[in-house]
């Protein structure tokens, strides 16, 4: 769903959105906050992951410092 944000209730844990994609004529749609996967703002995507964990010390000194910490392919 590609939506505007219209309205954030924190306290009830959902938003009123507009679904830009909606073809009805009412476009106002309510969002559970737990069920949002990703978020664009200002042209930056913002993506929740589901059992991203820290690094650990071992992991850490394991780790090449001089490698690119992006993958080229």
């Amino acid at each position: 769903m590609i939506c505007h944000l219209v309205k954030a209730e924190n306290d009830l844990g959902r938003s009123t959105v507009i679904d830009l994609s909606s073809n009805s004529d009412n476009k106002f749609r309510q969002v559970d906050h737990r069920s949002i996967e990703s978020l664009i703002i200002k042209n930056v995507k913002y993506v929740l992951k589901k059992g991203a964990k820290a690094k650990s010390d071992e992991e850490e000194k394991k780790e090449d410092k001089k490698a690119p910490k992006w993958n080229y392919a």
